[in-house]
């Protein structure tokens, strides 16, 4: 009876931090929303490059580089519904 109790709660738990966690490379999603400027500004310097996504639905921008150290870096971010149509015409890739 006590494993059964035990094993409950472990199984439980797993679903709960399942249901709660975010894939990889989504985090940023929460963030304020970036600017179409501050995106083609990075792109255009060679700071990051840019791919176009859809998180749940929503429009949002792949943003990954290198870092100065080497390490490689990227995250998803949220972006207007306008400025990601807008940098879909300007031939951003989309994925």
């Amino acid at each position: 009876m006590d494993a059964l109790v035990i094993l409950s709660i472990l199984l439980l738990g797993g679903l709960a931090m399942a249901a709660v966690s975010k894939p990889r490379g989504t985090e940023g999603m929460n963030d304020t929303p970036v600017s179409i400027e501050n995106v083609r500004k990075g792109v255009e310097r060679g700071w990051y490059k840019a791919v176009l996504v859809r998180v749940d639905g929503a429009p949002g921008i792949y943003l990954y580089g290198l870092a100065e150290s080497g390490k490689k870096y990227g995250d998803t971010f949220p972006i207007s519904e306008a400025d990601w149509q807008t940098l879909k015409a300007e031939g951003y890739a989309v994925q």
